[in-house]
């Protein structure tokens, strides 16, 4: 009885680790740095650009790090060029009226829009926005 539980046991274990040496091990990272500040910063779109760079949007509620200089700012677009270097950023937003960039594109001549919605009392400024 003591070899079969022996047997059963190792075969179990093959069968774990062949299993568990076939996952695959997902994507390597080619690139990463981290942007924003201390508070809370949220990524939600981005797209690659016909120059072959990357343009993304980004909620922000920090005012330090990157963002140093640059008080109240919710909606943050970001783009970088083809070597992954900020070529240029745009904010909006500002205090207690929060701005979210939800959704970017670039359009046929090249020049990009993004459009977001405010999420908070902001007086007469409620509702959906667009950026060119």
């Amino acid at each position: 009885m003591q070899k079969a539980k022996y047997y059963i046991t190792t075969f179990l274990f093959a069968i774990a680790f062949n299993i568990n040496a076939q996952v695959p091990t997902g994507p390597e990272i080619a690139w990463q740095r981290c942007y924003g500040g201390s508070a809370n910063d949220f990524f939600s779109d981005a797209i690659h650009t016909t120059d072959g760079g990357i343009l993304a949007s980004i909620l922000t509620s920090s005012t330090n790090g990157d963002l140093t200089g640059i008080p109240y700012s919710n909606g943050w677009i970001i783009k970088f060029n083809s070597d992954l270097e900020i070529e240029w950023q745009k904010f909006s937003g500002y205090y207690d009226c929060q701005f979210t960039a939800n959704k970017i594109f670039q359009l046929n001549d090249e020049s990009y829009i993004y459009g977001g919605a405010t999420e908070i009392d902001c007086g007469e400024n409620n509702g959906f926005w667009t950026l060119v």
